[in-house]
């Protein structure tokens, strides 16, 4: 399944999205540029090459995992966004409930966390 994550510069004007193809933790992403932006989204596109050592920095994960590499999973990839956008000028935009599931045993104990009254 696909996810898009949109990429605003600073007068919150979407000029490329990064379009997650997979799951929470499986998949490849891609830069598509809106027209008239293409050389913005280039410019992400090589950042994001420039910035493959990310992939070692660990992000939080929503799911069953603790944490996750860089690049290397839809968390990762908004991870790694957030720390390369602000040098671009840029930053992501609003992503709504277009993300992947956090899987069956996550979501219950969230919910479990929820009914109990404690803190998620």
């Amino acid at each position: 399944m696909s996810f898009e994550i949109p990429i605003e510069d600073s007068e919150n004007i979407v000029v490329c999205k990064v379009v997650w193809d997979g799951d929470l933790y499986e998949g490849s992403a891609s830069v598509i540029a809106m027209p008239g932006h293409e050389g913005t989204a280039q410019n992400l596109t090589d950042m994001i090459i420039t910035r493959n050592d990310l992939r070692d920095v660990r992000y939080r994960s929503e799911g069953e995992k603790f944490t996750v590499g860089g690049w290397k999973s839809y968390e990762g990839v908004v991870g790694a966004l957030r720390t390369i956008l602000p040098s671009l000028g840029l930053q992501i935009g609003h992503i709504g409930g277009d993300a992947p599931s956090l899987g069956r045993g996550r979501t219950d104990e969230i919910t479990f966390n929820e009914q109990q009254g404690g803190i998620e």
